[in-house]
């Protein structure tokens, strides 16, 4: 008996210095969230299972909640099932710590 796949992730949280080289991938989608959306709309009409997207809660400067709803909201419209949050940011510019202001005020 073979196993099949229950859902299908589009992983947009990876954060490494390959991941900040030309060729977008990662986390760095983030800055694109068309390019996301577009990802998920052609994997909705290839299956007929759930697609999850894990992302950060920002990356680099974008790190406003505001810029956070508007990436999940445009995912969303394109079929998005469900949204896993790495609750973190993913900093290439700072490679250090970095909370966003709006998680610690």
């Amino acid at each position: 008996m073979h196993a099949r796949a229950v859902v299908r992730h589009v992983l947009v949280a990876l954060d490494s210095r390959i991941v900040n080289a030309p060729g977008s991938f990662g986390a760095v989608l983030m800055k694109t969230p068309s390019v996301v959306a577009s990802c998920v709309e052609a994997m909705k009409k290839g299956v007929q299972i759930p697609i999850t997207v894990k992302h950060r809660i920002g990356v680099d400067e974008m790190d406003s909640y505001e810029q956070l709803r508007a990436f999940v909201h445009t995912v969303s419209l394109a079929g998005c099932d469900r949204f896993i949050v790495h609750a973190r940011c993913a900093c290439f510019q700072l490679r250090g710590a970095h909370s966003p202001t709006w998680l610690t005020d």
